[in-house]
């Protein structure tokens, strides 16, 4: 009888071990891995949305007026010459501190840098970009433009196609925080944005164009003060926002080979 009854507690013993040890297993099963929002990743993936509104593209008689007067201040990009390009490998973050991505497989893929005269008389170094799908120039993820999320920023970039009613251009900004990650700006209607541009359009006049949009400081209460020399959106800063990353699209060309020069960067402090 004792035998019967101490075998019957073994069993019974063993039976709460294993049932105690496929509990814990299943406990110790790992977590899905989170979304990552490392900026990186989001350059290397997304195409355009449409800005908030569309601005019509600029008049060929404004393109050859003077340039509206900058601030003043300091240009905060270091390479307004395009003294540092490179193409981005397929898997890849280049070094240099701007970086020219293309898409797809295009059949037409050119870069280079010239000398070019601007409509207000200034002598520029421009970056081109040939391309029958699309290409994105940007500044490197190595060297954001460091910003004071309470302070507004002036974002101006000079602009002209080959004469071709072809694609899209477009003109923006990312948010980075001081992890390097993308953080979303915050528009004139008070949502959010994390793929902000300022202006596109596609001017087939074959003539500079300066496209300029502001990043306010994030206590800038909606609706933004008004800027007359703004071609577009404007946005504002979260307050978590640490720094801009510049780019400049040559997009949706739809197999039809397009070049277009962008020339004299600005990104500067506004009174």
């Amino acid at each position: 009888m004792k035998m019967t009854y101490l075998r019957g507690n073994i069993i019974g013993l063993a039976m709460l071990v294993a049932i105690c040890v496929a509990g814990c297993n299943k406990q110790q099963t790992a977590p899905p891995e989170p979304k990552s929002d490392n900026v990186r990743e989001n350059i290397v993936s997304e195409t355009p949305a449409t800005p908030a509104a569309t601005p019509a593209a600029t008049s060929a008689a404004a393109a050859t007026e003077s340039a509206p007067a900058a601030t003043g201040a300091a240009n905060l990009l270091k390479d307004p010459t395009f003294g540092d390009v490179s193409v981005r490998p397929a898997d890849s973050e280049p070094s240099s501190f701007w970086v020219i991505r293309f898409d797809g497989n295009p059949k037409t893929r050119e870069h280079g840098v010239e000398s070019v005269k601007l409509p207000n008389g200034q002598s520029a170094q421009a970056v081109y970009v040939t391309t029958d799908v699309g290409a994105m120039i940007y500044t490197s993820l190595n060297d954001k433009i460091a910003i004071d999320p309470a302070k507004t920023y002036r974002c101006s970039i000079w602009m002209r196609q080959e004469p071709a009613k072809i694609g899209q251009r477009f003109f923006g900004v990312y948010g980075i925080n001081n992890l390097g990650a993308r953080v979303e700006l915050i528009t004139h209607e008070n949502t959010k944005n994390d793929n902000p541009y300022f202006w596109q359009g596609s001017p087939d006049d074959g003539q500079w164009h300066q496209i300029v949009g502001y990043v306010f400081g994030a206590d800038t209460p909606v609706p933004f003060p008004k800027k007359d020399d703004a071609s577009g959106v404007n946005f504002k800063s979260t307050p978590d926002t640490a720094g801009l990353i510049i780019r400049m699209l040559n997009y949706d060309n739809q197999g039809q080979p397009l070049r277009v020069w962008f020339a004299l960067p600005v990104v500067e402090e506004a009174k």
